[in-house]
């Protein structure tokens, strides 16, 4: 166990050190070849007993932590050559038990939490500014159950969901795009994690149904939306006066519906003969849209829908309220915001395009009976491409780019899920990271780097797993830590550049 951990306190000893007498009941110090200090602390029966310290050949503390009966127990310290603390480890009867603690140079760190050398409950990740922005559970030594990712401002981004260490699904909501704008599916959570809102924005506007749910995980209550504008569907719990004027045939002319004496509901006007050739929308005495409203309430024909004060918000025609043809999107200013063509069922098809406020491309895209199919682009508002690839029945599919901050994502996707080689670019053009995927699980060999170009981490994945030995480095390119994995549970820990092995005269 001493050996393969390789994380107890390292009495170097070779024939080339300076002579010694060994004290099997009393403190010891060690030196290196070099005549500096390598470990100090006691032995019990010639054994490692109390508090031991290691050091480098230049001196500086690597290691310490306490022993009881030769056995690793209580919190264990690593230093890097720079005498750095890299790390701190709980032990108890010679097994990890308790929080584990790893402080990367970026001033991230990672927490985890052991019982009887297993991997238990959540690992939790921070960044420098001790922001968490992960964290995935554990049960036996491998992931089990939902793990999530957060941006800096605690908003969950991604949900995984894992089973006996693999990946079932991958779930991206919460998303911004480059200007800060909400797009796609936003999710809100109890602090018990039960849901508690969900629905999809465009273009930072609420755009579709809403759902929102008690603490019990129960719909309470939907409402829908219309780039940014609630779609009132409730009338009946508001009293309604209905005013009618006629022609002098006795024929209805203007049908009108208020609420607290402000026009509000559909707006019909007549011919002579009793055609609806003119319909208004109204809410609360703002003006909404302008069409024709049928008898039977749907919408057909030109429709124009408006902001309030009477500002161009969408136009285009509907058949049996469904959106037919041309329709375009404007936004508050004026200026277009989205182009594109809806199918007689209402399902956009072939191209459209999203305009920044500036009225520069945004994205474009292609459908197909309302799904995306073909190619797809999205641009930063200085005409950067941010992400550009194929859609196949709504799945990325083939060879796609995508821009992640300061590096550039390069691989393929096989229904929606990364396959095959994927490597990342920093924007200076040097390395990000290198690996494959198997179904959105890295599988293979792994690299990744710093902005610098010096290696940062290099390992082995198994279908999601690390397997075998990772090593990882600082910014200058200097190992700081190695650690043996197998199918994801880790196994040892091994900073060979500074802490010796325990000799064969100790280790019985």
């Amino acid at each position: 166990m001493k050996k393969l951990l390789n994380l107890s306190i390292f009495i170097f000893l070779s024939l080339s050190l300076i002579c010694q007498t060994i004290d099997p009941n009393g403190y010891n110090i060690f030196y290196h070849a070099n005549g500096v200090k390598s470990s100090e602390g006691y032995l019990k029966d010639g054994k490692p007993d109390a508090y031991w310290k290691s050091y480098n050949e230049n001196g500086v503390l690597v290691s310490e932590g306490n022993r009881k009966d030769g056995l690793l127990d209580g919190e264990w310290k690593f230093y890097n050559s720079e005498g750095e603390l890299y790390m701190s480890l709980n032990y108890k009867n010679d097994k990890k038990d308790g929080i584990k603690t790893t402080f990367k140079p970026n001033g991230d760190r990672i927490l985890e939490s052991f019982i009887d050398d297993l991997k238990q409950g959540n690992e939790k990740h921070f960044d420098k500014d001790n922001h968490l922005i992960k964290e995935i559970p554990f049960v036996d030594g491998v992931e089990e159950g939902i793990a999530k990712e957060y941006d800096s401002e605690g908003t969950i981004i991604s949900i995984l969901e894992y089973k006996r260490g693999y990946i079932l699904r991958r779930e991206h909501i919460n998303r911004k795009d480059q200007s800060g704008f909400k797009q796609g599916l936003w999710k809100i959570f109890y602090a018990n994690d039960i849901l508690k809102e969900e629905g999809f924005y465009l273009n930072d506007k609420k755009d579709g149904f809403f759902k929102y749910y008690d603490e019990e995980g129960n719909l309470i209550s939907l409402e829908k939306y219309n780039n940014g504008e609630i779609v009132e569907g409730v009338e009946e719990t508001r009293v309604l006066e209905t005013r009618v004027d006629y022609y002098k045939n006795g024929r209805q002319k203007v049908i009108q519906t208020y609420y607290q004496g402000k026009p509000h509901g559909v707006r019909r006007e007549y011919s002579p003969k009793g055609e609806v050739i003119e319909s208004y929308l109204f809410y609360e005495g703002e003006l909404l849209g302008i069409g024709i409203i049928d008898l039977d309430g749907k919408k057909q024909g030109p429709w124009k829908e408006l902001y309030k004060r009477n500002v161009l918000k969408a136009e285009g025609n509907y058949v049996d309220s469904r959106p037919v043809g041309k329709w375009k999107y404007y936004l508050p200013n004026g200026q277009l915001e989205i182009e594109g063509t809806y199918d007689n069922q209402g399902r956009r098809v072939g191209e459209w395009f999203w305009y920044y406020e500036n009225s520069k491309p945004l994205r474009e895209a292609n459908y197909e009976l309302g799904k995306l199919e073909g190619e797809f682009v999205e641009y930063d508002e200085d005409g950067n491409v941010l992400s550009k690839g194929v859609y196949q029945d709504n799945e990325q599919e083939g060879n796609w780019t995508e821009v992640h901050g300061d590096f550039v994502e390069e691989g393929k996707y096989f229904e929606g899920l990364r396959n095959g080689a994927w490597k990342g670019t920093y924007k200076n053009g040097n390395k990000s990271y290198e690996t494959t995927f198997n179904d959105d699980n890295p599988d293979g060999s792994y690299k990744s780097y710093w902005f610098n170009g010096k290696l940062k981490e290099s390992g082995r994945y198994i279908l999601g797993r690390k397997h075998g030995v990772w090593q990882y480095f600082d910014e200058s390119g200097e190992m700081f830590l190695r650690v043996t994995y197998r199918k994801g549970v880790e196994i040892s820990y091994d900073s060979t550049k500074i802490i010796p092995e325990l000799p064969e005269t100790l280790e019985d």
